[in-house]
């Protein structure tokens, strides 16, 4: 239950974002999902997961930047 409210307050948050000229993002929601449906639901999988986000951009940057993004 906890889940898909912290799912749906994301997509409220987008859609307000829109009114305000911001950009939306979901990457809150995938994290949700996958730590849900990973048995992850405590304070330490969103503690690995900016983590491992940090280490993506300090030490890896210039390796994923080479990614191509869709248009």
């Amino acid at each position: 239950m906890r889940d898909l409210l912290i799912c749906s307050l994301a997509g409220y948050a987008n859609v307000v974002t829109g009114f305000f000229d911001g950009m939306a993002g979901c990457a809150i929601i995938g994290q949700s999902v996958i730590n849900a449906k990973s048995g992850g639901n405590g304070r330490l999988s969103s503690l690995v997961a900016g983590v491992f986000l940090m280490f993506l951009i300090l030490v890896l940057g210039n390796l994923v930047v080479q990614i191509p993004m869709a248009a």
